[in-house]
């Protein structure tokens, strides 16, 4: 009984090596297509700035509309320097880099170029009516916001025609405004609370 026992745990053994030894095949000829596929490459650094330096090339011309071989070279330099500016800040400044919503910003900056556009009109009617000119000091809540959100408002507030951002605190920001509806139309909010969804999603 004691050999019948030993000769059954050997029939027993010599089955889960038969059963085994196909899928150690199978495994390896998987493992083997996964090691042949070419890894991808990360994105070299030198993309990065040339993309940088292109976009800063194209605003430029579009700033400039002279298109002199002087200038030209001028406004390389220029964007050459500013670049070279750029990564010397960011490499030590502790603030958040921007995020990587592309769609996000760009209906900011399209909403924020409205609101110029609409701003410059007003400006432009109190230019030619003065009564409309209502000279005033007003602060407006920026709670709620990281540094980087507040540098966004207050350039915000100050890139539309008729307002000024004067001081920049954690939780207001002292504005100076040419007319009146320049109060009423921040103390509304309505581009703090866009700044704050541009900033909870960078």
């Amino acid at each position: 009984m004691h050999e019948r026992h030993h000769k059954h745990a050997g029939e027993t053994a010599r089955a889960s090596a038969k059963i085994a030894q196909p899928a150690s095949i199978i495994a390896k000829i998987i493992s083997g297509r996964f090691a042949m596929r070419p890894q991808k490459m990360p994105p070299k650094p030198y993309r990065r700035h040339l993309i940088a330096l292109v976009g800063l090339a194209a605003i430029w011309c579009l700033l400039s509309g002279h298109y002199t071989a002087l200038l030209l070279s001028l406004g390389a330099l220029s964007c050459l320097a500013s670049y070279w500016v750029y990564r010397r800040v960011a490499g030590q400044t502790t603030l958040p880099r921007p995020g990587r919503r592309p769609l996000r910003h760009a209906l900011y900056t399209a909403w924020l170029v409205g609101e110029i556009i609409k701003s410059s009109v007003a400006v432009i009617g109190a230019i030619f009516n003065p009564k409309k000119l209502a000279p005033q000091f007003f602060s407006v809540d920026a709670s709620g916001l990281d540094e980087t959100g507040r540098v966004i408002y207050a350039n915000s507030i100050t890139r539309t025609p008729g307002t000024v951002s004067v001081d920049v605190s954690e939780t207001e920001i002292q504005v100076h405004g040419l007319l009146a509806r320049s109060k009423a139309g921040l103390m509304d909010n309505k581009m703090l609370a866009k700044v704050r969804r541009l900033a909870a999603n960078r």
